[in-house]
């Protein structure tokens, strides 16, 4: 799995995976945004990673599933320009014993997106002028 990023004009970006598009910032200064904040869409990825989690690993278990909502809450210094906590409430439409609810709410801090950042990767950038 690659991303491509590439800037459209102003602070817009496109970012393609996969042949899904992701659009972020603003053509202008005067304009309004035309997608979420790059940092929007890491606290979205949580969230949505997390849900699609639950889901699978209740199938997985033959444990029925009905909605299942997720509001990602983050604390953010601007200080360090970083989120300093990430806390998420999890909504689920199911009928779960005690045990299998405290299963559920491990399994939720296990999604791909949880385990990297949780576990940081190292980050190597290459700048090429053109």
């Amino acid at each position: 799995m690659s991303a491509k990023i590439e800037r459209i004009e102003g602070t817009k970006f496109k970012a393609n995976v996969g042949g899904f598009e992701i659009i972020t910032g603003r053509a202008s200064d005067d304009s309004p945004p035309e997608g979420m904040a790059a940092g929007a869409v890491l606290f979205a990825a949580v969230g949505l990673c997390t849900g699609t989690r639950l889901v699978e690993q209740m199938k997985n278990r033959g444990w029925p599933v009905g909605a299942v909502r997720v509001n990602v809450k983050p604390k953010v210094s601007k200080d360090i320009n970083r989120a300093t906590e990430i806390a998420m409430e999890v909504e689920m439409e199911a009928d779960l014993t005690e045990e299998q609810r405290q299963e559920m709410l491990r399994e939720a801090g296990r999604c791909f997106v949880s385990n990297t950042i949780k576990n940081t990767p190292e980050f190597k950038v290459e700048l090429r002028l053109v």
